[in-house]
């Protein structure tokens, strides 16, 4: 039998291994030593069905007394053994169950016969690893008893699961494909016995999941206590166990925990407070309850009779006695409950108020100091229309779903339990107004239960009002300061110490919520806050209206664009071999040397933007002296090497504007390009070239267009050592002497230049 059932093992890695102590002979079922005795539970309907194996069972013993903890027990009989028998001997334990026990489901596990060549395979491989006689031949001992234990696996199979049969009374079943071909012990039981828990449980509610004490605990702590029912995952603990139950009722898209009236329509609830009010004043041991909820047709197991204690104390119809002497009521349930300290339930003490101390509440909660006794319909609807306008209030501005919606810098442990004490005073409170508003229960009702959400006491009002205060400050505080970190963030670099020591401190305390709770911190922060802001502001502003305000100064710019020496760039730049680089670099100078005008009104919008919408920047405020010296000096430049591009064309410009003279009519252009003509035949300039210089230029060009010149250029002058920067700046400004139009260039040594030049070739 006991190398069967190694095989077992093999077979089922759930089988039970852990054998019963010796003193369980007197119950054993082969009246010998006591069998293999492990308690085992399998999955019904989402709870958890308690039940024990026999191993090694006979079908000739006493039986096992009907224990309260098992609904089923298993006997695993031997090769050869009578199970039916044994099953038809189980099955009438009934009259001798006593204590209000219920006789459990017993099923014989009956194993086919072996025949005498697979009883001589086991007792070979049963000598092979116990005799140590046989240990003398080494390996081959080993190797033969590892090919008798392949073989020893495949009889157990055809014995117990391909030609065995579970015996129910008079009743055999065979096991299904499903079931032999099932890795675990529990999924085979959890289909043979749910027919028979169906049959004898009819009520029982059918759960989404398995329900163990983690989804007690949590249920009790957040959902029943109302602590943080809203969450996600304890939604769908609602959803998957409380809801079956009847302990759950939805309230829009989610659900609360059911009033009294709701749950007590589920038969078990019913049938719990119909104990407990039989008892009276006394209590009902916990053992007691259980077995209510336990007896056909309900069926509940230990994790579901907790849920439901849970859900009638949360409702303040019971409460809960300890074995040391305590109270559990719906104002503690929220704390971790140990229920193996529970003595037993029994109804609930709670002082029932009369008119004027629910008005009390009534006006505390609102805050009508106005409101009547609650003694005739005028009072009650009075009442009740404070309450609405209070609820739409709490709604409106209810910091419990601002906390839902922090981000997760926010969600420290100090604001959950804050969150966590308001969720159970107010927001129950809230709960219990809004089934007085719905017609789920009277307004002396509700106000019972608000009463009862601050323990009725005063004191506790005004602790839950602190709270309350304190978790509105926070979750206002968490959203400013977010909204101050990406001002402090986004606020351009200003040079100034003082202001920018303010952001660097800012900023630390912005990533430290826990600065929130404390009043010297909070005081501090908002004291930077407003220093930071208004100089940074003034700051901003400040420079803002030197650069694009209405009264920015612009007069230095105007003088230079109405100087000579800007209207002769401007008009050489039009001339066709000039290069056309400079004078879009001077455009673009200018441009940004005037500006845009911003008439925005900076000083309120840096209120809450750190930025005004223009494309002003706070890094280019103090260029504009450096744009108007750079364009000058480009200015300089450039008619400098326009004049010097215009003196290579000298020659053919005398030519093609003397024979321009001769077919103009007008007297007054005729005097100006033979002016010109005799400038350039000298090979001189004129001081200023003028708009109108240029345009009788380009109209001589047109009739007679100029050759590519020869530009002879001496390299440059470098001598001694320097650096690559020195060295570029040189290189830079002799190729300013390079035409930008086509031309051909000549360098020449110096010498050979003058030469050139003084011989005018």
């Amino acid at each position: 039998p006991r190398l069967l059932t190694s095989f077992a093992h093999a077979r089922f890695d759930d089988y039970p291994h852990a054998p019963a102590a010796k003193d369980d002979a007197a119950n054993s079922p082969d009246g010998g030593d006591a069998p293999d005795r492990f308690n085992f539970s399998v999955v019904w309907r989402g709870s958890a069905r308690a039940g024990r194996v026999f191993a090694h069972a006979g079908g000739e013993a006493t039986l096992p007394e009907i224990s309260g903890a098992h609904e089923w027990e298993l006997f695993v009989v031997e090769p050869g053994a009578d199970g039916s028998r044994l099953a038809q001997r189980l099955s009438g334990r009934r009259a001798g169950a006593g204590d209000g026990a219920v006789e459990p489901v017993a099923v014989v596990w009956q194993p086919a016969e072996l025949t005498a060549e697979e009883y001589n395979l086991l007792r070979r491989l049963h000598a092979l690893r116990n005799d140590p006689a046989l240990a003398g031949f080494g390996e081959a001992a080993r190797v033969a008893a590892k090919t008798l234990a392949s073989r020893a696996e495949r009889v157990w199979t055809r014995l117990y699961l391909d030609e065995g049969a579970l015996v129910i009374g008079a009743e055999r079943f065979r096991f299904t494909s499903a079931a032999r071909s099932a890795p675990k012990l529990a999924a085979v039981f959890a289909e043979v016995l749910a027919p028979l828990f169906a049959e004898r449980h009819p009520q029982h509610p059918s759960f989404a999941d398995a329900l163990c004490e983690q989804d007690v605990a949590r249920l009790v702590e957040e959902f029943f206590s109302g602590a943080n029912a809203t969450d996600d995952a304890v939604q769908r603990l609602a959803e998957s166990f409380a809801l079956p139950l009847g302990l759950a009722s939805p309230r829009g898209n989610s659900y609360g925990h059911a009033s009294c009236d709701e749950a007590a329509r589920a038969p078990w609830v019913a049938a719990l407070l119909a104990l407990v009010e039989s008892a009276g004043s006394q209590i009902v041991p916990v053992a007691e309850a259980q077995r209510a909820l336990a007896r056909p047709p309900f069926g509940l197991g230990r994790e579901a009779h907790h849920l439901v204690v849970a859900a009638l104390v949360a409702c303040g119809r019971i409460e809960l006695t300890t074995t040391a002497g305590g109270l559990i009521t719906r104002r503690t349930l929220g704390r971790a409950v140990n229920w193996e300290e529970i003595a037993g339930v029994c109804r609930a003490t709670d002082v029932q108020l009369g008119a004027a101390e629910l008005t009390d509440w009534a006006q505390r909660l609102t805050g009508r100091e106005d409101l009547s006794q609650l003694i005739d319909p005028a009072a009650r609807d009075a009442a009740l229309r404070a309450l609405s306008a209070w609820l739409q209030a709490w709604r409106a501005d209810n910091p419990l779903a601002r906390y839902e919606e922090l981000p997760d810098s926010g969600l420290t442990t100090r604001a959950a339990r804050l969150a966590a004490s308001v969720r159970a005073t107010y927001g129950a409170a809230a709960d219990a107004v809004e089934s007085a508003l719905a017609g789920e229960a009277t307004p002396e009702d509700a106000l019972q239960q608000v009463a009862e959400c601050f323990a009725s006491s005063v004191d506790e009002f005004s602790r839950a009002s602190a709270s309350l205060a304190e978790l509105d400050a926070y979750v206002e505080g968490v959203a400013r300061r977010e909204s101050s970190h990406d001002y402090l963030v986004l606020a351009e670099p200003t040079g100034v110490e003082e202001i920018e020591s303010a952001r660097r401190e800012l900023l630390k305390l912005t990533q430290d919520p826990h600065t929130l709770f404390d009043a010297d911190s909070r005081s501090r922060f908002e004291l930077l806050w407003r220093a930071f802001r208004d100089r940074y502001a003034a700051h901003y502003a400040a420079a803002h209206e030197r650069a694009c305000g209405a009264g920015r100064d612009r007069s230095a710019l105007d003088a230079l664009m109405r100087s000579a020496s800007w209207c002769e760039f401007e008009s050489l730049a039009r001339l066709p071999f000039a290069d056309p680089r400079p004078w879009r670099e001077a455009s673009r100078l200018a441009g940004r040397a005037r500006g845009s005008s911003c008439p925005a009104p900076v000083a309120e919008l840096l209120a809450e933007e750190p930025r005004c919408a223009c494309r002003f920047r706070l890094a280019d405020a103090d260029e504009q002296d450096e744009l108007l010296a750079r364009l000058a000096d480009l200015i300089d430049r450039t008619r400098a090497s326009y004049r010097r591009e215009l003196s290579r064309y000298h020659a053919h410009l005398a030519v093609a504007l003397g024979s321009a003279a001769g077919g103009e009519t007008r007297a007054e252009v005729v005097a100006r390009t033979r002016a010109l003509a005799n400038s350039f035949a000298r090979g001189e300039n004129p001081q200023h070239v003028t708009a109108a210089d240029v345009s009788l230029i380009m109209n001589a060009l047109e009739r007679a267009p100029a050759p590519p010149p020869l530009v002879r250029l001496a390299p440059p002058r470098i001598e001694g050592l320097l650096a690559r920067e020195e060295l570029d700046a040189r290189l830079a400004q002799w190729l300013e002497e390079v035409p930008a139009a086509q031309a051909f260039v000549e360098i020449v040594s110096e010498n050979n230049l003058h030469a050139a030049t003084e011989s005018g070739s």
